[in-house]
């Protein structure tokens, strides 16, 4: 009542009365703001977590009048500090049942939130190890959030995928969402490349295609995908990059999905795989990797990402699933031999290859190497020419009819065969060039294996055994 009102005003004093004016009130306008969005964020939350009925939507109003309620108490308090000593009946009447609605929609607020919480436990555990309690997929209302450009502080996407891309290839980003690294790629790809997006929900495609258009990404095309399967058989052998970031942990059959991706791999094309590391112990992640090891893929690289774990991967198919077999012989041949004897095994290995066997060998021993990096790719072209290997390499080229890389071969042993040291401007634009090139010989290596696959077959002789 007024009375009490008048008592409570009078014991702050003038320097009180000032003080809450002009400092408490301004920080307790945005402070019932700040709860509402904190009871109405769990609220939401819960909601979606339990299948809940359209009428439970309303639920959200319950905050949003805690924080009105907040603010008329707030208003009719600065009015009793306008008007002291002269308290208006009514300013008393409103501060005062306003505070009393406010503190009751609160508790109602913090009591939804548990009984919803209850709720959502009682359901996780009927569903017990179900997919669904297992793998969450991130809400397609993230998406703005996951492609905002502060997050380039943290994942910068050229330099992630930067090096395993080139102009022309054909990419695929599994998990794309909104686009964080799709319409870079796109970018990186220049117009004659291609990027697949794939995402699950319609949303973040729909989202996806938004970006790309405000970006001017003609390149991008968006596919979704079921719950059980990529349906990604349309590009069977045609991408030559895959990325798979921060999103495997979420599929119900991880394995099914690497074997469609190694289906839509090309020849020798590249998969990145990341995973979180809050999310994914070093455990899971090593299990991950086993079993994309079995899938028909081997480790080429193991980049350094934020926050992340992360393998790159080759699809051992075409000309690499024939090349494995002769190399893990000729190693195991090389490790149990030295000196003469070593020199001899490598002559009796080389003549018990066909030509065609010979051929891949040849391009592929040098190849592998070389594409590492421009100081492996001097290092290696130079052994080679020393040891006189270079022609075998050079041969395998002329049996593929590998015409571009027959000529580049034919340069890189004109440059490094002149005495001194090569530029490192020119080491450079070979290095280039072959990984430009390279792509397209794995391509004619793999249609030739295709079409007489009996040819490149390799078992090991018993006198080399």
């Amino acid at each position: 009542n007024q009375e009490e009102a008048f008592h409570m005003l009078t014991a702050l004093g003038a320097g009180g009365r000032s003080f809450y004016l002009t400092k408490i009130l301004p920080l307790d306008f945005p402070f019932p703001f700040a709860y509402m969005l904190f009871y109405a964020g769990w609220i939401a939350l819960l909601l979606k977590h339990i299948a809940s009925r359209d009428w439970q939507k309303y639920l959200l109003i319950i905050p949003v009048l805690a924080m009105l309620y907040d603010w008329m108490e707030n208003l009719g308090i600065i009015i009793l500090l306008n008007t002291y000593p002269n308290l208006p009946a009514w300013a008393v009447l409103l501060a005062s049942v306003a505070g009393i609605l406010k503190l009751i929609f609160i508790v109602v607020s913090i009591a939804v939130i548990c009984l919803l919480f209850i709720a959502f436990l009682v359901k996780k555990q009927r569903l017990g190890e179900t997919n669904m309690a297992k793998h969450h997929v991130c809400p397609w209302r993230g998406g703005p959030l996951l492609t905002a450009s502060l997050r380039k502080l943290v994942h910068n996407p050229r330099r992630i995928v930067g090096p395993y891309l080139s102009e022309g290839m054909t990419a695929m980003d599994i998990g794309s969402g909104m686009g964080f690294f799709t319409i870079p790629i796109a970018g990186m790809l220049g117009k004659q490349g291609k990027v697949i997006a794939v995402d699950l929900q319609p949303e973040m495609l729909a989202g996806l295609q938004k970006n790309a258009q405000k970006a001017g990404s003609v390149n991008v095309t968006a596919h979704q995908c079921g719950n059980d399967s990529l349906n990604i058989r349309q590009w069977d052998s045609t991408v030559d990059f895959v990325l798979i970031f921060m999103m495997l942990h979420e599929v119900p059959d991880a394995d099914r999905l690497i074997r469609e991706v190694y289906e839509a791999l090309a020849p020798d094309g590249k998969l990145l795989f990341s995973e979180p590391i809050v999310h994914v112990g070093h455990k899971k992640f090593r299990d991950s990797v086993a079993m994309i090891k079995q899938s028909g893929f081997r480790i080429i690289a193991t980049p350094k990402i934020n926050l992340c774990r992360s393998v790159v991967f080759q699809a051992v198919k075409g000309g690499h699933a024939y090349f494995e077999p002769m190399v893990s012989a000729y190693q195991s041949g090389m490790r149990q031999r030295s000196g003469h004897d070593a020199q001899g095994f490598r002559a009796e290995f080389y003549k018990s290859l066909s030509q065609s066997q010979r051929a891949l060998f040849g391009f592929f021993a040098y190849y592998d190497h070389a594409i590492r990096s421009t100081d492996e790719f001097r290092r290696i072209t130079t052994l080679y020419l020393s040891d006189q290997i270079f022609s075998i390499v050079k041969r395998g080229a002329e049996y593929f009819e590998a015409e571009s890389m027959q000529q580049l071969l034919s340069e890189i042993e004109e440059t490094f065969r002149v005495k001194g040291d090569v530029q490192s401007s020119r080491v450079d634009e070979l290095y280039d060039r072959l990984l430009e090139i390279a792509p397209r010989t794995l391509t004619q290596i793999g249609i030739r294996i295709k079409e007489n696959p009996e040819e490149f077959i390799y078992f090991m002789p018993g006198a080399l055994t």
